[in-house]
């Protein structure tokens, strides 16, 4: 109580001392605003050198502790086996949460009470002057640093020492318990082996006997099944293998049963057909065709008097097709079946064989063979196969694109007819124009590779 009252005086007389201070004037007023700066730089010179002050003191009474208490608990755990241990599990974790609760009380509740405390008496010795303020101030800090330094010790070094001490136990009840660890390693794999087999037959063998029984019932009901799907799996192979060759066949049945002997003259003449070279071709050709021309017509004149009901074939009956030299005016090309994919002729229904003469029709670009689109221009002037009116070639271009010379037909002048286009230049300057140049020269279309080139 005296110290109390000497501390309430204290600040008493603090507080006279400031009001007296601010009515001497100003000159006091700055004398005690220097004493109040000079005071608070001397607190915190003193507040920083507190904790590393306590850290040092702390750090020797641990050191000197900790020795002496390590020594004695290896000594008392390394002797006392398992037991010791037990003991030692069970009493570290009641002492670490206690550590803990300590730690925490000291860490929050000391904190805020002092803070509470301090806050009470801030407001009392505002009242009583600046002086008791700092003195307030002061041992606050030194009070929450002293508080946190205690908190710091239970939360951080309380624990630290019971596990160090566990560890220590620990060690020793392991050294002494080997050999019934031994024991119970023994035993533990034999029943883990026994326990794996178990498993391993319950998932592995079990499965596999119930499926083998099963396939073994279901085999007599589904061998019907198996034999059924196999037959369907051979009927749906041997369609695919022979079923376009069945459909030619009786394709081309059809037609020698509507065309007669003129389709077998005509097929006849398909299969007999060779290219020919570009110079040979005007010339022989035209000797062959009409040949086969006649013998055509004069087997169906023949077939038509015995059989007066049976329907002609269309190109035998006469209609106004091309004379000869629009039809020779067409070019004709050597197909080569690794640039080009054509379907087979529309005439003859032939499939086009890889070096065979062909002739494509302007405008629409359809490609025959050429004997059996000769035979047919002869008495149509239409495509086969989209019935577009064939161009007549022969007199639709009067000048060379590439000499601009007069193109004179039927006077011996050799001359060549670009294919898909149509246009008809001198064979020697389309030639050497075709040596540099992959396009018409009067339409830049690409020109399809002819036998010339």
């Amino acid at each position: 109580m005296a110290v109390a009252e000497t501390a309430a005086a204290r600040k008493l007389l603090h507080g006279a001392r400031g009001v007296a201070a601010f009515s001497f004037g100003l000159d006091g007023l700055w004398q005690l605003i220097s004493g109040f700066f000079a005071d608070i730089f001397a607190g915190l010179a003193h507040l920083l050198a507190l904790p590393f002050e306590a850290i040092w003191h702390l750090l020797v009474a641990a050191a000197n502790t900790w020795l002496v208490t390590v020594v004695a608990g290896a000594a008392s755990a390394i002797t006392s086996g398992l037991t010791g241990l037990w003991h030692l599990v069970a009493g570290f974790f009641p002492h670490l949460f206690a550590a803990l609760a300590g730690a925490a009380h000291d860490l929050l509740v000391l904190p805020l009470a002092a803070l509470w405390h301090w806050l009470a008496a801030a407001a009392g010795s505002i009242i009583s002057g600046l002086g008791g303020l700092w003195h307030l101030v002061a041992g606050f800090f030194a009070h929450l640093f002293a508080a946190l330094a205690s908190a710091a010790h239970q939360l951080l070094v309380l624990p630290a020492e019971a596990l160090w001490h566990w560890l220590i136990g620990a060690a020793g009840a392991i050294a002494s318990g080997l050999h019934g660890l031994w024991h119970f390693v023994v035993g533990f794999f034999p029943n883990l082996f026994a326990a794996l087999a178990g498993a391993a037959h319950d998932l592995l063998v079990l499965p596999l006997e119930a499926l083998w029984h099963w396939l073994q019932s279901a085999a007599a009901v589904a061998l019907h099944c198996v034999l059924g799907a196999l037959a369907v799996l051979l009927l749906v192979a041997l369609a695919c293998c022979f079923g376009p060759a069945i459909c030619k066949a009786f394709v081309l049945s059809a037609r020698f049963l509507a065309g007669g002997p003129g389709f077998v003259a005509a097929r006849a003449r398909a299969v007999s057909f060779r290219p020919l070279p570009r110079g040979q071709q005007q010339q022989q050709g035209d000797e062959e065709e009409e040949s086969l021309l006649v013998g055509a017509v004069d087997a169906t004149t023949a077939w038509g008097r015995g059989q007066e009901e049976e329907v002609h074939h269309a190109w035998h009956i006469r209609t106004e097709g091309l004379d000869e030299r629009a039809v020779a005016a067409i070019g004709a090309v050597v197909y080569d079946a690794r640039e080009h994919q054509l379907p087979p002729c529309a005439v003859c229904l032939a499939e086009l064989r890889d070096g065979e003469a062909l002739r494509l029709l302007p405008p629409c670009g359809h490609a025959f063979h050429q004997g059996c689109i000769d035979t047919w221009l002869r008495d149509q002037d239409t495509c086969p196969l989209c019935r577009a009116p064939v161009q007549d070639v022969g007199t639709g271009d009067d000048v060379c694109a590439v000499c601009l010379a007069e193109l004179q037909y039927g006077a011996g002048q050799a001359r060549r007819l670009l294919q898909p286009c149509g246009h008809a230049f001198h064979q020697g300057c389309i030639d050497t124009w075709l040596r540099h140049h992959g396009t018409c020269p009067l339409c830049r279309a690409p020109v399809i590779n002819q036998s010339a080139r």
